[in-house]
């Protein structure tokens, strides 16, 4: 099927196996009974009582605004790189054209190449 090679059918697999055992374990109870999202709400609850307890709130606050700071450039990075795989999908005859140049990828074609895009 769209000419993929062995190696693409193995990076695929691995990418399934990854991605249910990614979700098994982050859903998954841990040994107190609770899954891991749970146990950060149970975190996050724990430090804003210490925080209201401590007169001084400096650091605190920094580090809010550094969580707030760190979201911002991960949300803009991902809208840079979907902007950038859109952009490959609409240049796909391009890419394929790039890639057979290189020594790696003798068997590249359009319809792999989107599929993997």
């Amino acid at each position: 099927m769209f000419g993929a090679t062995p190696l693409d059918w193995s990076a695929l697999a691995v990418l399934v196996v990854v991605w249910i055992v990614y979700q098994r374990y982050y859903g998954r109870p841990t040994r107190g009974g609770r899954s891991l999202n749970s146990a950060m709400i149970g975190i996050r609850e724990a430090w804003m009582q210490a925080v209201l307890a401590r007169d001084n709130r400096i650091m605190d606050g920094q580090l809010v605004g550094h969580l707030l700071t760190s979201a911002t450039f991960f949300a803009s990075t991902t809208v840079l790189v979907l902007a950038g795989l859109v952009s490959a999908l609409g240049a796909s005859d391009v890419v394929v054209i790039a890639l057979q140049r290189l020594a790696l990828s003798s068997g590249a074609n359009a319809a792999l190449v989107e599929v993997k895009l």
